[in-house]
């Protein structure tokens, strides 16, 4: 999974140098949480989460997965998630921003040329089932 992600964020595919890098990130996280090929690594401070988020997983397992966190993150009364993310899940955001709505959940994104940003605030309420 590693190598995919590197590839994906452009540290290209030499295992020596995505070993380092990714034990470099874990190493400064507070904790990480893994759901089939979706990486969250995330710093905790006061109820809110910053971090980022690896992908290797298709785009529909991916929006699995971020459901499947989302109901994580409220059961550790998490109120606030913000991450980076590679470009490359930004239609996977917005659909799972789709799935937020007619709850009291929000999920604002901001697309960089190489990345996007994530901003999701984490309410009481169920969100719609994934049918990706």
């Amino acid at each position: 999974m590693l190598l995919v992600v590197a590839e994906n964020i452009g540290l290209g595919g030499d295992p020596d140098t995505v070993l380092s890098a990714g034990v470099d990130v874990i190493n400064e996280a507070d904790d990480m949480f893994q759901i089939g090929n979706t990486l969250f690594i995330y710093n905790l401070v006061n109820g809110r989460a910053n971090g980022q988020v690896f992908n290797a997983d298709t785009g529909s397992n991916f929006i699995r997965n971020c459901v499947t966190y989302f109901h994580w993150l409220q059961h550790k009364q998490v109120k606030q998630f913000e991450a980076t993310a590679d470009q490359s899940i930004s239609r996977c955001l917005r659909i799972f921003a789709r799935l937020l709505k007619g709850s009291d959940s929000t999920l604002e994104t901001f697309e960089l040329p190489d990345k996007s940003l994530m901003k999701l605030n984490i309410g009481q309420q169920p969100i719609r089932k994934c049918r990706a």
